[in-house]
């Protein structure tokens, strides 16, 4: 979430201070006290972002809150696919150059030939297909150490809890997700 400031609401005068002040001091540029909800762009979770400092994110209504083993399972799953998808690239490089260098030694057998070229193909799929995936990893990771992890890229709503823990690379609600799939 990248925001230079936030319109603040709250019945409690001495709670609407202390998130004022808070607010000033992670850097926002403008905070505005409102006695009127109407003025809230969007509801925002103040009591979480103020425990967050950067490790708090956001949940679905009816969720409960993230803990650090919810916060720690992402990471470890993002790491881990982190280091599987650049050891799955390297091999398939790997194997996509000995494919080629095979290549060579077919020049009179056109059905050898086209076997390789098929089977080059396949595992540049496989490379392209990685390296969409490592990148993926990479920006979650990113957003999780920005402190923007899990919010929807379309409706700018918490992706969910249990679609991050089954999915932490998710970019889209469920809602978001379905409705693009439906378009396509």
């Amino acid at each position: 979430m990248n925001l230079d400031g936030l319109v603040l609401w709250t019945q409690n005068d001495q709670r609407l201070s202390q998130i004022h002040q808070f607010a000033i001091k992670i850097g926002w540029k403008h905070v505005w006290n409102s006695t009127l909800p109407s003025t809230v762009p969007r509801v925002i979770d103040l009591e979480a972002l103020m425990a967050k400092d950067v490790n708090a994110l956001p949940t679905r209504k009816g969720e409960r809150a993230w803990s650090e083993k919810d916060v720690e399972t992402v990471r470890s799953s993002l790491s881990e696919d982190l280091q599987e998808l650049t050891e799955d690239i390297a091999a398939a490089e790997e194997q996509a150059v000995a494919i080629a260098a095979g290549m060579g030694d077919t020049s009179d057998d056109q059905a050898e030939a086209g076997s390789y070229m098929v089977e080059r193909e396949y595992q540049l799929g496989i490379i392209e297909n990685s390296k969409e995936q490592l990148l993926q990893v990479q920006d979650a990771i990113g957003r999780l150490t920005r402190g923007e992890y899990g919010i929807c890229d379309n409706c700018k709503q918490p992706i969910g809890k249990a679609r991050l823990l089954a999915y932490p690379r998710a970019t889209q609600c469920v809602e978001c997700k379905k409705a693009e799939e439906a378009q396509a």
